[in-house]
């Protein structure tokens, strides 16, 4: 059966043709303003898809970075404060070895022990460190000065940082055991107590229990190096950590810019090729669609 060709079906399949190749045209042409092959859903779903995904992965891994920058200026607040403690306690311990030597009379014993006191309020100072308005070693309760004056506020609660999708890190130390209450002859150990065990051995003038002391004095130093030496391993991973998210972001923005990002060369060449279609869909269409007597009329 032959199917009849008609002079109309002719014109509207030239002018859908035509259509098509100015829509192409204009879709070329706003790539070329714009830079971008994806400027709506309509242009590529999937594309758009996985651009949408690609931009959530940056987002996100960027607030980990932030987080991580955060994380790790809080760490260096903390280690700083714990460098100037352990300052002050390593004058403690020399002023501790003076004050065990059996000559110093009364008037040498009572100016170490005025200048001990000092060191101990100049201790109590570093310990309510905070960093912004967070006092770095209240543990989680980090809205309250830590040290008081008879009584220690902070807790043993490790504050998180997320820095990875389901991976956290404590950025803080438990330093609730090593500082101990701050009241008078508290006698639980802390460091305060420590101090206050050397003030009273010094008043009355206990030779051996100031030599004692140097000993405990000693330990708080070491106990002192093993809380840094834990801080610097938390942002040593940190600093890894950040240095793996912000390679990944740029592997990210390369995905996004390949799926995005139009070629702008191929994208020229696209237009001068499409305008010559186009140029050619319209002289064809002018020998199809003959003018009409109503165009004679006009």
């Amino acid at each position: 059966m032959t199917v009849r060709i008609t002079n109309n079906m002719m014109i509207n399949k030239t002018n859908r043709h035509i259509n098509e190749n100015y829509r192409r045209v204009n879709t070329l042409y706003e790539q070329l303003a714009t830079t971008k092959k994806l400027n709506r859903p309509s242009d590529n779903p999937a594309g758009v898809v996985k651009s949408l995904r690609l931009r959530s992965n940056i987002t996100e891994s960027e607030q980990y970075v932030e987080n991580i920058k955060e994380g790790s200026n809080y760490i260096d607040t903390i280690d700083k404060a714990l460098g100037e403690i352990g300052e002050v306690i390593h004058r403690i311990r020399e002023l501790t070895v003076e004050a065990s030597n059996g000559p110093n009379n009364t008037i040498s014993l009572d100016a170490i022990a005025k200048e001990i006191a000092e060191l101990r309020d100049q201790i109590s100072l570093a310990a309510n460190t905070a960093y912004g308005t967070k006092y770095v070693f209240g543990g989680t309760n980090v809205t309250q000065t830590p040290c008081g004056d008879d009584a220690w506020f902070g807790n043993n609660k490790d504050l998180i940082i997320e820095i990875g999708p389901l991976v956290t890190v404590s950025i803080n130390i438990d330093m609730t055991g090593f500082f101990g209450s701050p009241a008078p002859n508290a006698g639980d150990g802390g460091i305060f107590s420590v101090i206050d065990n050397v003030l009273n051995d010094i008043g009355n003038e206990d030779f051996e229990a100031i030599t004692g002391n140097i000993d405990v004095i000693e330990e708080k130093i070491d106990e002192m190096l093993m809380k840094r030496s834990t801080l610097g391993g938390r942002y040593n991973r940190l600093e890894m950590q950040m240095n793996r998210l912000e390679s990944t972001i740029v592997d990210y923005e390369s995905l996004k810019a390949a799926v995005e990002d139009a070629d702008m060369s191929e994208v020229i060449t696209k237009i001068s090729m499409q305008e010559s279609v186009l140029k050619a869909s319209l002289e064809t269409g002018a020998r199809i669609i003959q003018p009409t007597l109503f165009d004679f009329l006009s």
